[in-house]
């Protein structure tokens, strides 16, 4: 049997009798929509007054006080009977608190006076205890079908373990709140229930800034909700009705949260349609089975905090804790589900349905959950009704290639080769140009092995980095693969979610054409000598994230279905004319959006949560000499010099996440060199690496190039003290 508490905020509303106690407007008038005043909260001096035992102090939370802050620092208090003054009064995300000593540990009614007005409250108490140790959920709610809430909480019983909620309803009329509470305290799994009468206005929204810091309620309850009910739960997920957190491997939110770092996850969400229905029937979370292609709109992140983690005490914001920076995580993502919605915020019911396509995870999700029935029945357009029958492919069904060009490259095409067979790659297409360390003869025998497809490339006028994936286009190896990734021999596909495979990059984007991957670069790792070991091993000094400080406006490498549709291969992805590429669905590995900006060749945020490319351009400065000497062929014609070497030797953050797969890279790598003639071909390059080093520091202008490149590497240790980061 749950718990159950239906609580009232002892709050004040002044009556607008005067002109000072009017609110202040935020902003620019011409932010301002024609409903704006209609719902502007002018006239709430405080949502609620409770006693906080642990400092022993009356608070009150009010929406921001901006004008009527003067007033209340002119009104006289009392706490019965006793008079007391203002403690402090701190600002929270659209709001205010006041803090008030209290006389006695057990306050009961709260008095204030002044000129204008004057008026007594209950003192409420705190309810940690229900929440205790609990899995709790807190969400803000209108008039939300009670069919619609009872399936939320069913699905996150379910699939993350929740057994506590707290609603804050702001003002339904569809049901009284009992009934509500009723509704939810029934459900199997619910040991604690909380719903809070918050009748006051939620605040103008819309598409102005003045509209979105005028949501005075739904900006302070989340953080109301932590100091009154929350603040000892084990751990607790911020997310609205329509919204169902999902996990990549099947993991609980709450426990995932409780075991993080920081006590902290943040994730993205995408939009999921339903079909317009014809009938009266109430559609409802299972009969969602469908995202747009492109991506849009965006939807703004949540969170799950663990309140007794490492963030204790720290304010809860709506889609944040700490900063807007705060990294995704690449397990979790949600759902958010567009046509539950009685539009009472703003209206949903205009999408295109043209641009749907299934969403596999999702209808898995309502059918493991809701049961053989979820889904849409009858109701759809024999045109959506084709494309949701439509089964996805089998992650292994899919047969993947990887294209690469190289030149005198021969002493690190096995761990490269090794590195992406483990992870999941079936086909190899290499181009050799003008190699003189042994490359074509390794490459020549990893064909006889049947390991790879070698062939000598024709360098165009464009350079040979850009011919080599002009010809693979009409190469008949291309057209026997269902995937396709454009790579240099330097980058190595790192996907950090699952098992680290690229099946599992394709089972969390099932409905994705082009898969966009940021690049990352590693620096030298203060390593300038030749090394034989792996490439993965030896750099792991890596630059950082965005989302600490890291430069913007990363490269990517894409990963893209092989479609009839794309006119060639380019050296970072397709390329598809203007008019083709509305017809893709570019998905970025983490869920995140995807800039459309471009109509043929979309960037998207420079995230490493889910995958990356890890990008290895300068290695060792001895290596980098022997890169110098190659040219530019990887690198359009760009002179490999000291420019170079500053531009692509990034660092300052620790990344170890790469090395799950050394032992299981060196292994592949032994297996393949149980050929006598590839091992003997592999140690041959090796040694010519190394006296054409030799050979090159003997020349004058690259013993210059030499010591330009290490004082430059030591200009760039001074400035940064790397940081480990393991994901």
């Amino acid at each position: 049997m749950a718990q159950v508490l239906n609580l009232t905020l002892s709050s004040f509303v002044f009556d607008g009798s005067h002109s000072a106690l009017q609110r202040d407007r935020i902003g620019d008038h011409s932010e301002r929509d024609a409903t704006y005043d209609d719902r502007y909260d002018f006239h709430t001096f405080f949502y609620d007054c409770y006693h906080d035992s642990g400092v022993n102090e009356v608070v009150l939370v009010c929406p921001s006080l901006l004008n009527f802050e003067h007033l209340a620092k002119k009104t006289v208090y009392f706490i019965d009977g006793t008079e007391i003054p203002i403690k402090s009064i701190n600002p929270i995300s659209r709001g205010d608190v006041i803090r008030f000593g209290c006389p006695s540990g057990n306050p009961k009614k709260f008095t204030f006076v002044h000129d204008l007005f004057s008026g007594e409250v209950d003192v409420n108490v705190q309810h940690h205890d229900v929440f205790e140790g609990k899995n709790a959920i807190y969400a803000i709610s209108k008039d939300n079908k009670l069919e619609w809430m009872q399936d939320w909480l069913t699905y996150y019983v379910k699939e993350h373990g929740a057994n506590a909620v707290v609603i804050y309803d702001n003002g339904s009329t569809a049901y009284p709140l009992d009934v509500l509470t009723t509704a939810l305290a029934d459900l199997d799994g619910m040991q604690a229930v909380a719903v809070v009468n918050a009748d006051f206005p939620f605040g103008p929204g819309g598409s102005g800034k003045t509209n979105f810091i005028s949501k005075f309620l739904h900006m302070t309850m989340v953080e109301l909700g932590r100091r009154r009910l929350l603040s000892t739960a084990r751990a607790v997920l911020n997310v609205d009705i329509d919204e169902l957190v999902y996990a990549r491997n099947g993991e609980s939110i709450f426990d995932a949260t409780v075991k993080s770092e920081k006590g902290y996850i943040r994730f993205g969400g995408r939009w999921v349609y339903a079909d317009p229905p014809n009938d009266s029937a109430l559609i409802v979370h299972a009969d969602h089975w469908a995202m747009r292609k492109d991506g849009r709109p965006n939807v703004n992140r949540k969170w799950c905090v663990a309140p007794l983690g490492p963030l204790n005490g720290h304010l809860w914001l709506t889609h944040r804790i700490i900063s807007r920076k705060d990294p995704k995580h690449p397990n979790f993502g949600f759902w958010h589900f567009r046509r539950l919605t009685n539009n009472w915020d703003y209206s949903r019911e205009d999408f295109d349905t043209d641009l749907l396509v299934p969403d596999a995870r999702l209808q898995t999700a309502m059918k493991r959950v809701f049961g053989a029935s979820a889904g849409p029945e009858t109701h759809a357009s024999p045109q959506l009704q084709t494309a949701k029958t439509a089964p996805a492919p089998e992650p292994k069904d899919r047969r993947s290639l990887i294209i690469t060009s190289v030149k005198n490259q021969g002493p690190y095409i096995l761990e490269w080769i090794a590195y992406h067979r483990v992870i999941g790659f079936d086909d190899f297409l290499v181009y050799s140009t003008e190699c003189s360390d042994g490359t074509v003869e390794i490459l020549d025998r990893l064909q006889t092995l049947g390991i790879l497809t070698h062939e000598r490339n024709k360098s165009l006028p464009s350079g040979p980095r850009k011919s080599a994936p002009k010809y693979a286009s009409d190469h008949p190896l291309t057209k026997q693969v269902d995937w396709i990734l454009v790579s240099d021999i330097d980058e190595f596909l790192n996907v950090k979610i699952g098992e680290g495979r690229l099946q599992d990059l394709y089972a969390a984007q099932p409905n994705a054409n082009i898969i966009p991957v940021t690049k990352k670069l590693f620096t030298n790792s203060t390593r300038s000598g030749y090394s034989n070991g792996l490439v993965i091993e030896d750099y792991t000094d890596g630059e950082p994230s965005i989302s600490n400080n890291g430069q913007r406006d990363r490269l990517e490498n894409t990963l893209f279905r092989n479609d009839p549709r794309i006119e060639r291969f380019g050296t970072d992805g397709p390329i598809i004319s203007e008019q083709g590429t509305a017809e893709f669905h570019w998905q970025a590995p983490d869920d995140g959006p995807v800039d459309d900006s471009s109509p043929t060749r979309p960037e998207k945020n420079s995230a490493y949560d889910a995958a990356q490319i890890n990008h290895y351009a300068t290695q060792s400065v001895d290596s980098f000499l022997v890169k110098h000497d190659c040219g530019p062929v990887g690198h359009d014609r760009e002179i490999v010099g000291i420019e170079y070497w500053e531009k692509m030797n990034k660092g300052g953050q620790q990344d170890h996440s790469i090395l799950r797969w050394s032992d299981v890279t060196k292994t592949e790598i032994q297996r393949l060199r149980q050929d006598a003639e590839l091992a003997r071909l592999c140690d041959m390059a090796g040694r010519w690496h190394q006296a054409k080093i030799a050979e090159l520091k003997a020349i004058p202008e690259i013993a210059k190039l030499r010591l330009e490149i290490l004082g430059s590497e030591s200009k760039t240790l001074a400035r940064q003290s790397p940081k480990k980061v393991n994901g």
